[in-house]
């Protein structure tokens, strides 16, 4: 049982470094270094119209982008891997309506591309005459919505349902992990922040040490609005990093877990071995003296040892299997069967097994047989 719940866990613990792994290595789809995030608030009292929130966004921006040591300023609706998000159902526009498609809406200013690091595939961005007056309504979509809804297609000048009306789609970014790293990214759409104001977050690229500037930018926007709130001051560093925070936990517990378990299953198998060739000793004795090789009172003692440890491995395999299926939804991008983790749980636990087992079938081996039969 000892080896039946140590694979348990090292398999668990394999399939979660895996996953923790590709997480490390996966591209968030915006560049996270030296940029500086916060968000805004708009108290209906202060700013009862859109009209108010927009202009005092724009003086934010405007303030922020002749600091030193800032180079570019965006705002959106909501920034990637923070809590607010919004979701719309969304359909070609050149086919009759449907509402199976789920997207995130994400209304931004020109330059949140720049400041968030995005990578522009085709067509353009969201420019400031995006948000004037009387402008017509258009999108950037990501590669993912373009490949659920325009396979094959080019989706520049092509329109887009959503919000109950068509825009038109003017460029197509590469897809974000907006909601969380350890999901697979959904789709976002990109309107000009003038169709959403209700909510604004800003993020700031720097050519210094992000946080090194925040007490500098809360104090600009204090000039503006002094009772303005700026809330969730963070680097976008430190959004990826929190992030993966529950799945380096995970990975930590198992792994500590699965270290602890080999340990005792050593210790374990080692006394139980060492005690069943103390029993054999007279008859190991024996065959040694009869003129048995060291190498075949070896073999011996190993493939007695050996077979309950693989009865216990192969009771093992049969849970991790069972635990690998439950685990499923909690891995990222790694198969619940992954043939790579399976296959070293196994040979590491089989080669512990075996040195377990080795060390006291070697010292029974050199025992000198006269010394042993006078003990016995």
């Amino acid at each position: 049982m000892e080896y039946a719940f140590t694979l348990v866990l090292l398999i668990g613990a394999g399939l979660f470094l895996r996953s923790f792994v590709q997480l490390l290595e996966t591209d968030p789809g915006f560049n996270p270094r030296r940029t500086l995030a916060f968000d805004l608030s708009f108290p209906d009292a202060k700013y009862p119209k859109d009209v108010d929130r927009l202009r005092f966004i724009h003086s934010v921006k405007e303030r922020l982008e002749n600091l030193p040591g800032i180079e570019s300023v965006g705002a959106s609706s909501s920034l990637p891997l923070s809590d607010v998000n919004e979701t719309e159902y969304a359909s070609r526009g050149d086919r009759p309506p449907r509402t199976d498609y789920l997207v995130g809406c994400n209304f931004i200013s020109a330059d949140y591309f720049s400041a968030m690091g995005m990578r522009l595939q085709s067509g353009r961005a969201i420019t400031a005459s995006d948000g004037a007056p009387g402008a017509p309504r258009v999108l950037v979509v990501d590669d993912t919505l373009v490949r659920h809804l325009y396979p094959g297609e080019e989706p520049i000048g092509k329109s887009l349902r959503l919000l109950g009306q068509n825009w038109e789609i003017v460029g197509v970014v590469a897809r974000v992990h907006h909601f969380a790293m350890d999901r697979t990214p959904q789709a976002i759409v990109y309107g000009s922040q003038s169709f959403s104001p209700q909510f604004a977050s800003i993020a700031i690229r720097t050519a210094v040490p992000p946080l090194s500037l925040a007490e500098t930018v809360r104090k600009e926007i204090q000039k503006l609005d002094p009772d303005q709130p700026i809330a969730n001051v963070r680097t976008l560093d430190q959004a990826v990093h929190q992030s993966l925070s529950s799945k380096r936990a995970i990975m930590i517990l198992l792994g500590m877990f699965a270290t602890v378990a080999i340990g005792l299953a050593c210790v374990g198998i080692y006394g139980v071995t060492a005690h069943a060739v103390g029993q054999r000793a007279r008859e190991l004795c024996i065959r040694s003296a009869l003129g048995a090789q060291h190498a075949h009172i070896i073999h011996l003692v190993l493939k007695g040892g050996m077979k309950p440890s693989l009865v216990g491995i192969a009771m093992g395999l049969l849970a991790a299997v069972a635990m690998a299926r439950v685990i499923q939804s909690q891995l990222f991008e790694v198969k619940a069967y992954d043939p790579l983790v399976f296959v070293s749980a196994i040979g590491l636990l089989v080669c512990v097994a075996a040195l377990s087992i080795y060390i006291p079938a070697r010292r029974a081996a050199n025992t000198d047989p006269m010394v042993a039969l006078r003990n016995e």
